[in-house]
């Protein structure tokens, strides 16, 4: 009985121990949650700034990449900018390269402009165009550099030139291969070759002459000209802005009778004039062609305002002109039409004294560009200057009159605002370099 009732007060004994206990467990819990959940709270809050500013870190990154890119696209058009104001600069023979301020957006920027020639070469060099663009996030600058061959030239050609006689020739002279220049010829300019280096037994002027294989110009190509635009069609504007097709005309043809030696008793020769009809409305540009086939002993007299083309479907395969020359072609504000285009190589041999014998005969002058699809051959029996503009053959061979200088002189309007389809300024490669 003892027994039992010591049992028992063991087993309510832990019973009540294991209550005191689970009791006491729960008030610790009670008094630890106060603690726990603030520091959930902390950790949340420090990782839901991190977020937050993890997320303005990337943002104002993307904003400052964002308008850097734009920037950058802004600084390579303004780079590609510079180019092209160079190219205009090298158009009107200007030297206006530097620094240019300007705006984008309200926003500063500059333009650089710059010039690297590659020696020996006189016509062949880069041209340099940068651009920096400042913003609120982010500035960039870009540099294109493009390689650039100019051709000034008052002679010239595809192949060979040979100049010789009293003349004197006012501007730079180029010819692929071989260039001789006679004992009497005086020429301003720079003589250079691109092959052979020159022969010179004249005068030269100029700085740069092709001398030795180490002055050699690097080879230029030969410009083309676009005859079809000076064909028997060609496009205009009209009146209403509308692009329309004109028409070229036929040079009109006369036969004179002078008597050329002032002899009675000598018969009088025949000369074949061919002047040009500038009234018609539907020939703007003043373009002639040379319909009719001129006798190989015939004297010729050109009294041409325009431009005066001899087609590939002229009869005789060299083209043989004596006599006195007059050619005025249209000049405007952006065109200088080309004075003579020839599609069969060309002889004209320029005579002094017919100007004399017919009101309708003027005095020998051309003005403008002569562009030849063949050989050039030009002989002076005058003095004085007979061309004012650009030679453009495959060979060409001057010769001046033996008692007094002949003059070419050359024409920069031709550079700088070239006839339609012409230019003598020839775009190379280009690429992206690093800006210094």
């Amino acid at each position: 009985m003892l027994l039992l009732s010591v049992k028992q007060w063991v087993k309510n004994d832990y019973s009540l121990c294991y209550a005191l206990r689970v009791d006491s467990m729960r008030q610790t819990q009670i008094q630890a949650s106060p603690g726990v959940v603030l520091f959930m709270v902390l950790i949340l809050t420090v990782m839901m700034f991190l977020a937050a500013g993890t997320l303005l870190i990337i943002t104002m990154t993307e904003i400052r990449l964002s308008d850097f890119e734009y920037r950058s696209n802004q600084a390579f058009y303004g780079a590609e900018s510079a180019i092209a104001l160079g190219i205009a600069n090298l158009r009107q023979e200007s030297a206006a390269y530097g620094p240019i301020a300007y705006e984008v957006g309200g926003n500063p920027g500059y333009l650089e402009i710059s010039t690297r020639f590659l020696p020996p070469s006189v016509y062949h060099f880069i041209l340099c165009g940068a651009a920096r663009i400042s913003g609120w996030q982010a500035s960039a600058t870009r540099a294109i550099e493009r390689e650039i061959t100019i051709k000034p030239f008052v002679v010239f050609a595809e192949n060979q030139v040979t100049l010789t006689g009293q003349c004197t020739i006012e501007g730079n002279v180029h010819g692929h291969a071989t260039i001789e220049v006679g004992p009497s010829v005086t020429i301003t300019g720079n003589v250079t070759a691109s092959t052979t280096p020159v022969l010179n037994q004249g005068t030269i002027e100029g700085d740069h002459i092709s001398s030795d294989i180490g002055t050699l110009e690097p080879e230029i190509s030969f410009p083309e000209l676009a005859i079809d635009f000076y064909s028997w069609t060609y496009p205009c504007t009209g009146i209403d802005g509308a692009p329309i097709f004109c028409e070229a005309q036929p040079l009109i043809h006369d036969t004179l009778l002078l008597d050329l030696d002032e002899n009675p008793e000598t018969p009088e020769e025949t000369i074949e004039l061919f002047s040009s009809d500038v009234s018609s409305t539907n020939n703007p540009a003043r373009i002639f062609y040379l319909s009719f086939e001129v006798p190989e002993a015939s004297l010729t007299a050109f009294n041409v305002y325009g431009t005066v083309v001899i087609p590939s479907d002229y009869p005789s395969d060299t083209v043989l002109l004596k006599g006195s020359f007059m050619i005025e072609p249209l000049n405007t504000s952006s065109n200088h039409f080309p004075a003579l285009i020839s599609a069969k190589p060309l002889s004209m041999t320029f005579r002094e004294d017919l100007a004399n014998k017919s009101d309708s005969i003027a005095e020998n002058h051309i003005t403008g560009l002569i562009y030849v699809l063949g050989d050039l051959t030009l002989i002076s029996e005058t003095s004085g200057e007979i061309i004012t503009g650009s030679l453009f053959g495959r060979n060409i061979t001057i010769t001046g009159n033996q008692a007094a200088a002949t003059e070419i002189s050359y024409d920069p309007a031709i550079f700088t605002t070239p006839p339609p389809g012409f230019d003598l300024i020839e775009l190379g490669a280009w690429r992206e370099s690093v800006f210094e």
